[in-house]
């Protein structure tokens, strides 16, 4: 089928006819801002944080659990690279 198409609008066209120009946007005027009023006072009243009400801090005994981890070992689980606990009695099976 064939279509006739006017080859003086086409992009490829040697002889194309320029299409019209499309009219320039005019600029706005600038106009520096002036703000309304130099300090932002909120309507609502500002109340402080508070503190935290946490009493003694201290740090509380935790040496039962190096006791308790003197009793084991942490070692490779065969050849699969994850690691494991292994009690001190077992020590002579890792890896096996």
């Amino acid at each position: 089928m064939l279509v006739y198409t006017n080859t003086s609008y086409r992009p490829i066209s040697r002889n194309r006819k320029k299409l019209p120009s499309k009219p320039k946007r005019a600029k706005g005027k600038f106009v520096p801002y002036v703000p309304t009023s130099t300090v932002y006072r909120p309507e609502t009243k500002q109340y402080p944080s508070v503190l935290s009400k946490v009493g003694n801090t201290t740090k509380r005994d935790e040496s039962y659990k190096q006791e308790i981890s003197k009793k084991y070992t942490v070692a490779p689980a065969y050849n699969k690279g994850a690691y494991q606990v292994v009690s001190n009695d077992n020590i002579k099976d890792i890896g096996k």
